[in-house]
């Protein structure tokens, strides 16, 4: 089967490589043109995978995708299928037109929940057990197309949102690895979206400023969003870490905890507000509770971590995270 894949990340690479292994022609790898970028982790470089494989990579400005000049030189290419994964495109008409045996994308969600640009760490921003993925064909729609397979991963109390998103890529290049002879044999399952027992239909679209901390909500739905969205410090990722803001600064919040100590009685406080120096960390008011910061990088700082924090904060400990 001849392939073009529009693909990138861990999922990307790895699915890349299990279409040559299973003896397919990919005729053609299309990636980011940032593709491999200084912080990106180790086995995740599209390109980096497909020179392994001697395999003609492209890297246009995503916005040059659908344009007919593009899609011109796929059907050149007489490809039979496309294989999609977190490439951040819409695909139009005219372009899957050129896939006389269809395309197929891969999801971070359990679709029909969830559809639209979502975080690999979705389920698990939402308060869920399990990450999911699925893949699913693809039509007009966004990630409205029949289901092959989903799969997913539980989430332990010790994942952050990127080591939950790591065993979740690799899932979704065991379901891909699993469904590609049915791909080629044209005998794909086509499981209508509707038809998915106790999943409802919910459409999402993250934006950057979504990672912006809630202090107003209680300090459990706090750290897990900071949690949720934590990542190594040196790689950058879609949905971003979790940020506030102080006295004119951004403030990267790594990592946090909700704090065992209670506010005294009759104590009054407002959410975001930091109350002390405790432990490992500062102490923040929330909507309901406290969180202990033990991890947080000021932008501009002379210091790095906590250090930084406290500098800015001085020589008044009391101030308010969450304003510009």
């Amino acid at each position: 089967m001849r392939v073009v894949a529009i693909v990138g990340a861990l999922t990307g690479a790895l699915c890349i490589e299990e279409m040559v292994k299973q003896g397919d022609e990919v005729v053609a790898v299309v990636t980011d043109p940032s593709d491999p970028n200084p912080g990106m982790p180790a086995g995740w470089s599209v390109k980096e995978m497909a020179d392994r494989y001697f395999l003609p990579v492209y890297q246009p400005p995503p916005t040059r995708i659908n344009q007919p000049g593009f899609i011109e030189a796929m059907r050149r290419l007489h490809p039979d299928m496309l294989v999609a994964m977190h490439y951040g495109v819409i695909f139009k008409k005219p372009l899957l037109s050129v896939f006389p045996r269809g395309a197929v994308n891969m999801h971070p969600t359990r679709l029909p929940r969830g559809q639209g640009k979502t975080p690999s760490c979705w389920h698990m921003l939402m308060g869920d057990t399990e990450n999911w993925i699925t893949l699913h064909w693809i039509d007009e729609g966004i990630d409205t197309g029949d289901v092959i397979a989903q799969a997913s991963v539980p989430i332990t109390p010790d994942d952050t949102g990127h080591t939950s998103t790591c065993k979740l890529l690799e899932e979704g290049h065991r379901i891909f690895a699993e469904n590609l002879p049915l791909l080629r044999e044209g005998k794909a399952p086509h499981v209508l979206q509707d038809g998915i027992a106790g999943v409802r239909k919910l459409s999402y679209r993250w934006e950057p400023g979504f990672a912006r901390i809630p202090w107003d909500q209680p300090a459990e739905k706090v750290a897990l969003h900071v949690r949720a969205l934590s990542h190594p410090k040196e790689i950058q990722t879609y949905s971003g870490a979790a940020f506030t803001c102080l006295a004119g600064h951004r403030v990267t919040v790594w990592k946090a905890r909700v704090a065992e100590v209670r506010n005294r009685q009759g104590q009054k406080t407002v959410p975001g507000e930091i109350l002390a120096l405790a432990g490992d960390g500062v102490l923040v008011q929330t909507g309901r509770g406290l969180l202990e910061v033990t991890d947080a990088d000021v932008d501009g700082a002379a210091h790095a971590g906590l250090p930084g924090l406290i500098e800015l904060l001085r020589p008044d400990l009391k101030a308010i995270l969450g304003g510009e």
